[in-house]
């Protein structure tokens, strides 16, 4: 799987848009912590499936097929953190020597999108699952 993100899966997810531009309301810092620490993204990019969770400490997992699946079982991929600077704020993805740093958007129906630099660029419709479980 590649870095997120690189991220994520579900049959029952289907969300493609990655030329929507981001709208909505940038989260900060503390409304990133919240909506992620603890909990799992999903995403549906090109085909390409994620389910990374966000585990304490920074660390980021990949739940692929279950910690309990013998063939393809969750394991720690990178880590996550949080980066604020004035009026702008990030989730930082670090997969070995590869970053990544996105930033959250949220709109009035609850839906989330990950951004490009300054709400620009590409961009990627997520969910976000309470816990560490699977999309």
């Amino acid at each position: 799987m590649n870095p997120i993100f690189l991220v994520l899966a579900s049959g029952a997810l289907a969300l493609s848009g990655n030329t929507i531009a981001c709208t909505g309301k940038q989260q900060n810092a503390r409304q990133i912590e919240k909506a992620v620490s603890g909990n799992t993204i999903c995403a549906n990019d090109h085909g390409e499936l994620w389910q990374e969770q966000h585990r304490g400490g920074g660390q980021l997992w990949d739940y692929k097929k279950g910690p309990a699946d013998k063939s393809d079982p969750s394991s720690r991929v990178g880590s996550w953190s949080i980066d604020q600077t004035p009026g702008d704020a990030k989730v930082v993805y670090n997969y070995g020597s590869t970053s990544y740093a996105w930033q959250l958007f949220r709109d009035d129906g609850g839906s989330y999108r990950l951004c490009g630099p300054n709400g620009g660029g590409r961009s990627i419709l997520i969910t976000i699952q309470p816990g560490l479980g699977g999309c």
